[in-house]
């Protein structure tokens, strides 16, 4: 049976006790209207909440990114300010950012630092204490700020370092930036909206706010339930049906205030039917009952023929369904649902296109990386081929020697290049900052590469002026390696590369400039984001794997510096430019290096379960004078060593059966082998490794492939290293 058919049954059972039933009826009408209104307001309120608890949180991830600077932990409060002043300018909703110690005590203004001699703490010292406290962000109130003279709410997050809050970073947040939430929520003639903070102070209203305070009818309604619907007076004095919500993120509420007049219009509007209806005669009743139907049954119908589109994320017309309010209500949600479905879909398509490109990525890398790797395995092994068949005194195997030599760095260069960039990614890079000169650094790096042949095929020149920056040598000379390496790799064969060192007022600058192919605009922009190279053909003859740059940029910005490109376009060279804090000259002069040490020969026992790595180190260390003793396994190590009389036992640390750890702890346990220098050789050189090998008891930490001659200084540092005597126990 359809609508119009019930509702004329309905008007006929109605019309005789419609007077009595009338005001009933009315009241209930009334009564709906009003709870269609507040869960559509209070939904509508949890949305603009949800739209304001994200914008705290944004702000509260921008704290957490300001607070992640290396400054902070190292307590460089100077160079802190200085990047809280560029955030600042950044966040247009910051009117403010002060760093303070829990306690409320301020450390830095980065608007006026001025003000720290006369407002020495927060406006709100336990919002401070409550984020260093929970270990947490914490939301302040609506408060005036001395040091600014205005309004606005404070952010606080706690920064934690050493599993310690050593201070809590505040943002002091425009009351401004919350009006556009509220102002999205396309309310009518004459509502009202506004957000409190959790003492009742209006931090955003519209329209604006007439006073400071909330009315007492809103708080009253807000301390009695975290979310509602009331009657009563707005701060104007309006009579209003009022919804409010409280945020749990925030402690905030936001109320939104419709007349009473709108909230009760459609209810007086049927009274008023229903009058004219007991009035009209039975057959004006069963007219008016078929043209109610038709009224209602239109929308209903249209909106059940536009349901099925809402899979799709196709909107409905809502033309002819203004007149019924729940018909519009659930016309507005379906709509809302359906640009929900269209974001999702859009959002799936993102994602979608997300993992394609990084699968393409990684199928690129995998395939960069294999070529990069097989061509120094393809070398090394044509070397070993030709030291098989050719006298070692033929000018062909010194030639192999060369190559295997070459290949072999060239290939634990790619091997380390990856490794720092997971170092830096992970956030375990490991950095031995001096004050240095930046241009003895220069000078240092372009002399070993001339003198090593690296610049045969190019003129390479050196312009360097003195330049005094704190940062970590061995990373300072690597970032130059890199670019250099870049350099070489990307410039025609006689062609010029300039090498430059300079200061200026704003740091020391480190210059290279090329004349290869040069950079289009587009490729500046990613030159140096990892994995990123220019094009090359199918034989990659420039090689590399796009690591050089990224890792260049990644070492120059924990240095606290910046690297930047140019380029006048292709075929026109490039020049890449770093720029580190500049330091005073040191008053005191550096000692001159001394001589290298004589080698002394030992007695050393290698313990590795790689039989090519032990024995080539084993002839190697042989031929620099020592007694070379070999073990494949852990156990057969720890027996050996308490049966011959050793200097130092150098170590793999992954052994089978027991692990180069326990081996040391062994060692170490045995009266007749404590005495013994241990030295770890291994693949394994994260920080931690590092640390669990010093813990099980070696004297030195080393990483394969090793170089000899830091071989030959961690045997000597170990074997000198001070223990008792072999037989002391006996003494």
């Amino acid at each position: 049976m359809r609508i119009r058919s019930h509702l004329l049954l309905l008007a006929f059972g109605v019309i005789l006790p419609v007077a009595a039933f009338s005001g009933y009826l009315t009241a209930r009408l009334a009564l709906r209207e009003q709870q269609t209104f507040a869960q559509g307001s209070i939904e509508r309120l949890r949305s603009t909440m949800s739209a304001i608890d994200a914008q705290v949180q944004g702000q509260i991830t921008a704290l957490h990114a300001l607070a992640s600077l290396r400054a902070l932990e190292t307590g460089d409060i100077a160079t802190y300010h200085e990047e809280a002043v560029r955030v600042l300018r950044s966040q247009p909703a910051w009117i403010n950012v002060i760093l303070a110690r829990p306690d409320g005590e301020i450390v830095d203004n980065a608007v006026a630092p001025e003000a720290l001699t006369s407002h020495r703490y927060l406006v709100e010292p336990e919002v401070a204490l409550r984020a260093a406290t929970t270990r947490a962000p914490a939301i302040g109130s609506m408060v005036t700020s001395p040091s600014v003279k205005t309004r606005g709410v404070n952010v606080v997050v706690p920064v934690i370092y050493d599993g310690q809050v050593r201070y809590v970073l505040l943002a002091f947040v425009k009351p401004e930036f919350f009006l556009t939430p509220i102002e999205k929520q396309r309310m009518g003639q004459g509502w009202v909206s506004g957000l409190i903070d959790s003492h009742g102070t209006f931090i955003a209203r519209v329209p604006a706010i007439p006073k400071e305070k909330a009315g007492g009818p809103f708080l009253a309604a807000v301390a009695r339930a975290p979310e509602g619907w009331y009657r009563g007076l707005t701060t104007e004095g309006y009579d209003a049906y009022t919804a409010h919500i409280t945020s749990g993120f925030t402690n905030w509420s936001i109320g939104l205030g419709i007349p009473a007049e709108e909230v009760l219009s459609g209810a007086r509007r049927t009274g008023w039917a229903m009058g004219g209806g007991i009035a009209s005669s039975l057959a004006l009743a069963s007219l008016l009952a078929l043209w109610l139907g038709r009224r209602v049954s239109r929308p209903v119908v249209a909106l059940a023929r536009a349901a099925p589109a809402i899979a799709t994320g196709t909107a409905m017309n809502t033309r002819g369904m203004e007149h019924v309010a729940e018909v519009r209500t659930v016309a507005l949600a379906l709509n809302e649902a359906a640009a929900a479905v269209r974001e999702r879909q859009a959002l799936l398509e993102r994602e979608k296109r997300a993992l394609q490109e990084g699968d393409r990525a990684k199928d690129e890398f995998i395939a960069m990386m294999s070529h990069e790797l097989r061509n120094p395995l393809a070398a090394l092994t044509s070397a070993s081929h030709l030291l098989d068949v050719v006298d070692p005194q033929h000018p062909a195997a010194k030639h192999a020697r060369e190559v295997i030599k070459r290949q072999t760095k060239h290939t634990a260069r790619l091997v380390e290049d990856l490794l720092d960039m997971s170092r830096i990614v992970m956030g375990k890079a490991h950095l031995q900052p001096e004050v240095m000169n930046l241009a003895d650094a220069a000078s240092a790096v372009v002399q070993t590469w001339r003198s090593s042949g690296r610049f045969e095929h190019h003129r390479v020149t050196l312009h360097a002026e003195a330049a005094w920056i704190r940062a970590d040598r061995s990373r300072v000379e690597q970032i130059l390696s890199n670019l250099l390496d870049n350099a070489l790799k990307f410039s025609p064969k006689g062609s010029a590369i300039d090498v430059r060192v300079k200061g200026d007022d704003r740091g020391a600058v480190l210059e290279v400039a090329d004349q290869g192919p040069g950079l289009s605009a587009a490729m500046m922009e990613h030159v140096f984001d990892l994995f990123v190279q220019g094009a090359q053909g199918l034989a990659r003859k420039s090689g590399g794997m796009g690591i050089g740059l990224a890792l260049v940029k990644k070492l120059a910005e924990l240095q606290g510096g910046s690297v930047s490109v140019a380029s006048e376009g292709e075929d026109r060279g490039a020049v890449f430019t770093v720029r580190f804090p500049r330091v005073p000259a040191p008053t005191t002069t550096a000692a001159s290096p001394r001589a290298p040490k004589a080698i002394t020969p030992r007695r050393i026992l290698l313990i590795d379960d790689n039989d090519d790595m032990r024995k080539t180190l084993a002839t190697s260390l042989s031929m620099q004078g020592h007694e070379v003793c070999e073990a494949a396994d852990g156990k057969a190590g720890v027996e050996l060593a308490g049966s011959v009389a050793l200097d130092v036992a150098v170590v793999d640390l992954g052994l089978p059966e027991i692990d180069g750890y326990e081996v040391a702890r062994r060692l170490r346990a045995h009266p007749s082998t404590r005495h013994l220098g241990l030295v770890a050789l291994t693949g394994y050189g994260q920080l931690e490794d590092k640390r669990k090998a010093i813990e099980a008891g070696f004297d030195e930490h080393l990483t394969k492939p090793v170089d000899l001659e830091a071989l030959e200084e961690a045997i000597a540092f170990a074997a000198s290293r001070d223990r008792p005597p072999r037989d002391a126990e006996h003494e």
